[in-house]
């Protein structure tokens, strides 16, 4: 798991993170690997544009 960073695009809207809140940090973090997860897992990949 990648662990994101102030400035990393946001797993929710795709912003730039401005927090520097270990605890938001971690829980976007988790989120966003639950993301990953989630698409790999369910056999479909978006259609690229």
């Amino acid at each position: 798991m990648k662990f994101l960073k102030p400035g990393d695009p946001c797993p929710c809207c795709g912003n730039p993170i401005k927090t520097t809140d270990p605890q938001d940090l971690y829980a976007l973090t988790v989120l966003a690997d639950w993301i990953e997860r989630h698409r790999s897992s369910d056999g479909r990949e978006e259609a690229a544009e």
